[in-house]
Parts: C-alpha cells; structure tokens; sequence
C-alpha cells in the first residue's frame, strides 16, 4: 500500500505531476476568491477606523477643507481609499444646489512637511488635472458623473447613486430581466459613443466595480477616468461585451432570463472591430440577449 501524503505535500494531478498554485482545482478556490474582490466594492458602511484613519494620513487636509468651503459643502464623509486616490462624499449646504451629494476624489500624497503631514504635490496636481479632463471630455458625450470642479489635486463630480454593477448583477433575481436588458443597452451605448470619440476607457473588461446602476432609472454611470487614453481602435464596446461574456456574468443575467450567446457574441465583436458598423453594433447587443442592442448609438 502507498504511504499516505504528508499533511503539506504539493497537491498533485490525476498523473502525479505537481499542481502549479493558481490552477486547476487546487487553484480555484484562490481564482474565485481573486473573482469575488474584483466584482465587491466595500460599501461605505462596511469601511471600518483603521481604513479610514490611514486614508486620511495620506491626504492634504487643508485641500480637502478648501474644497468644501469653496463649494459650500458640509463635512465630508470617508467613501473609499483606492490605488491611487482617497475619495469622500458631501452635501452641498448652501446656494442653489443645497441638498446635491458630491463626491470629492483626492490624489493620495506621497510628501511630508517638516511636520509629518502629508501635503500635496506635483503628481497628484498633475493626476487629478488628467482625470478631470478626461471626465469633462466623456462628459461631452454624456458619459461619467457630472464634473463639478478641479483644484489642486481634488477632483469634484456628482455622486453616482446604487450598486456596482458587480454587485447588481450578483443581485438579479428571476423577474429583472427587463430592467436588465435596459440598464445593459444602457451601458452598451455609453460605450458605443466612448468608441466613437475615440477614448479608450481601458477597463471595460474588469468594469465591475467602475459602473454605477440605477436600476429605477434604467441607467448606469461610469467611474473612474484616470486610465483613459485617446486610441484609433478603443475597446469599449469589445470590453464590456468581454466582460458580459464571462462565465460569471453570463450566469448572473441567465438567472433573470437574459440569454448570453457566447459564440454570437465573440463573432460580432470581430465584425464590430472591422467596421464599427451599425449592422455589428445591433448584432452584438442581440448576442448579448438585449434585443437589438440600443442605448445610444454614435
């Protein structure tokens, strides 16, 4: 008889051969789990002291104090800390627009004053000029929270209500499948005009947690402009069709009976990439169980 393998042993395939970390099924678990953080964003209440703490270490407080007096905001509230930014939500307490929530985007600071406070710099002047000049220009084409205002290395655009779409579509239920396919022609079409204007969003593919839904209105809202790039061929369309396609998604939207045809889909998006034609643009969105695509064509 075989001994037994030792408790650490390297797992193994039906072969012998050693099982490389990350695939097969010993990797899955790890795959899923890489999955899952990718499509959650943690909701503002699930952030707890220590992340919003050390979110606000990373800051320059009195840019953040400025933009909400400039804008006659109340006191901003803690949202998210991500790569590259630290982002707070307001309300505007005064003047004609009292009551609209605002979200305020700040570029992390990598300098200190002789003090120990972080204080802000040229790179993150220079990233949040980048990021609301691509916001104003996707603004031009209806695409993107509205853009408020820029200083220094603050960005300042319109709060983008509801779930990621990550998270919406982990919520679907048997019944949605008309909101769906409207929320979906929806975003087909914002990324149809992203296409048209020649910006390359380049996160389409992995968009879940850089898209708002608001189911009620039937809308989505696109987040997070700094990786755009102006592009002969973007990929917006092809991106969010990749994204819709996937294994994981397709089973989400199976589950409110929108029907994904994977196969279809993959050959529209090779005729949309040729010609961009109207003809391409339809076929994929039927692919995509949309009826027609739609959602604002060029």
């Amino acid at each position: 008889m075989a001994p037994a393998p030792a408790a650490d042993a390297a797992p193994v395939d039906d072969a012998g051969a050693p099982v490389r970390a990350g695939t097969g099924d010993a990797g899955a678990p790890r795959a899923a789990s890489r999955a899952e953080r990718r499509r959650r964003a943690p909701a503002p209440e699930t952030l707890n002291d220590a992340s919003r703490d050390a979110a606000l270490a990373e800051i320059d407080a009195s840019l953040l104090d400025a933009v909400a007096r400039d804008l006659s905001l109340g006191p901003p509230t803690f949202l998210a800390r991500g790569q590259r930014g630290v982002v707070f939500a307001a309300v505007v307490a005064a003047g004609g627009a009292a009551g609209r929530r605002v979200v305020l985007k700040l570029a992390r600071c990598r300098k200190r004053s002789r003090d120990g406070r972080p204080v802000g710099d040229a790179a993150g002047t220079a990233a949040a000029a980048n990021e609301a000049a691509w916001l104003a220009r996707c603004n031009g084409v209806g695409v993107g929270p509205e853009l408020i205002a820029v200083r220094g290395g603050a960005v300042t655009m319109a709060f983008a209500e509801g779930p990621t779409i990550g998270a919406w579509l982990e919520a679907l239920a048997a019944g949605d499948g008309a909101v769906a396919r409207t929320v979906l022609a929806d975003l087909l079409g914002q990324c149809r005009r992203l296409d048209a204007a020649a910006v390359d969003k380049r996160e389409m593919h992995r968009c879940s947690r850089h898209v708002v839904v608001s189911a009620a209105a039937g809308t989505c809202t696109l987040l997070d402009f700094e990786r755009c790039a102006t592009s002969a061929k973007p990929q917006n369309v092809t991106g969010i069709a990749q994204y819709l396609t996937s294994a994981w998604a397709s089973a989400q939207l199976a589950r409110a009976a929108v029907a994904v045809d994977v196969p279809a889909a993959r050959a529209a998006c090779g005729r949309y990439k040729a010609d961009r034609a109207d003809a391409a643009f339809r076929a994929l969105g039927t692919a995509l169980g949309l009826v027609g695509g739609g959602g604002g064509g060029a």
